[in-house]
């Protein structure tokens, strides 16, 4: 039964400590998967706005070109008119001719006014929507820069995260053997109880207790282990937590074995 016990702790342990260092690197891993398809979408929409603003910039020139050719039709409608003017025959028919004329040039240079008034308007609004393309592009990029200090940070806790996951994995395995150590110490005093003499009804109890002080020991380590593991989860920086020596289990077991051992021997000598 007491075999079984340990086979189980044997077991047990390692598969927690894996398992819940796992789940802490599938959440880190989640997190920058995240992290970078926002990158990826905010990257589109930089290149979406981009590309408006070159349209807007080509609509804004193509604006100015239609400004300048209607002012320069207009300069030359104004032209027309005074020559029209200066040059206005005595006729009547002629006169009516050129008022008719002038009447139509002065409703064709209200339209061109209109539509100068339209382009004024229209370049007003692409220089606003092009401030405001700007100011958008500005805070993508800020956007964009602060995502990716975070996925590197991200990538940062994964490795450290990755290298606490070896070492309490090393740690683990000292302490494994620690205790394999001790179990090897017990069978050793269990035959060297079993050779003495005058000790044989004392010899299950001592054996119990000796066994027991292992147990014990090895319990401790790995609540230790924990304990150091739980403490170390919790700290943001995730820096490797100190654990003292795996000789100190040695020492502690070597004294409780010396402790027994010497009650038996006194006991020879009285007798």
């Amino acid at each position: 039964m007491a075999s079984n016990g340990r086979v189980g702790l044997r077991s047990g342990s390692p598969s927690f400590l894996v398992v819940g260092l796992s789940l802490v690197i599938v959440v880190l891993l989640y997190s920058y998967w995240s992290v970078s398809s926002r990158n990826s979408m905010l990257l589109r929409d930089q290149a979406y706005l981009q590309d408006r603003l070159r349209s807007l910039t080509s609509k804004h020139l193509a604006a100015e070109k239609k400004k300048s050719s209607a002012m320069a039709q207009i300069a030359d409608m104004e032209k027309k008119k005074r020559q029209l003017e200066g040059n206005v025959m005595s006729s009547s028919k002629e006169k009516t001719e050129l008022n008719s004329k002038i009447q139509a040039l002065q409703q064709n240079l209200g339209q061109e006014k209109k539509k100068v008034a339209t382009l004024h308007s229209q370049q007003s609004e692409s220089k606003a929507e092009l401030q405001k393309l700007k100011g958008d592009i500005d805070k993508t990029s800020e956007k964009l820069k602060e995502l990716t200090a975070k996925a590197n940070s991200f990538v940062d806790m994964y490795k450290n995260v990755k290298e606490t996951l070896a070492k309490k994995i090393d740690e683990l395995f000292k302490v494994q053997n620690d205790w394999h150590i001790c179990q090897v110490k017990l069978s050793k005093l269990k035959e060297e109880h079993s050779a003495a003499e005058g000790t044989v009804n004392d010899k299950p109890k001592k054996i119990e207790s000796l066994k027991g002080i292992g147990n014990n020991v090895f319990k401790n380590g790995i609540a230790q282990l924990k304990t150091q593991m739980n403490l170390g989860a919790t700290k943001p920086s995730f820096q490797t937590v100190k654990t003292e020596p795996s000789a100190a289990v040695v020492t502690q077991v070597d004294k409780s074995v010396n402790s027994q051992t010497k009650a038996p021997t006194e006991k020879e000598h009285e007798e």
